[in-house]
């Protein structure tokens, strides 16, 4: 899906927000976003598997899916 229309609204799990690609509050994100978010919105695609730590915050393995 490339495009989108409407408005974004708030749920119980998250208050939308519209940034700039440049100034993406990643380290306010999930500990994976940083790893793959960028090169998606470059255009590219996530191939990977994220291992989250036992604080269910941090990624503790990454590692690409063979295709």
């Amino acid at each position: 899906m490339t495009r989108w229309s409407g408005e974004p609204s708030p749920s119980d799990e998250l208050d939308p927000v519209w940034f700039d690609l440049e100034s993406l509050p990643l380290d306010e994100m999930w500990d994976d976003a940083r790893r793959w978010l960028p090169g998606v919105l470059d255009g590219g695609q996530v191939s990977h598997e994220f291992v989250f730590g036992s604080d269910l915050a941090t990624v503790e393995d990454d590692r690409p899916i063979p295709s």
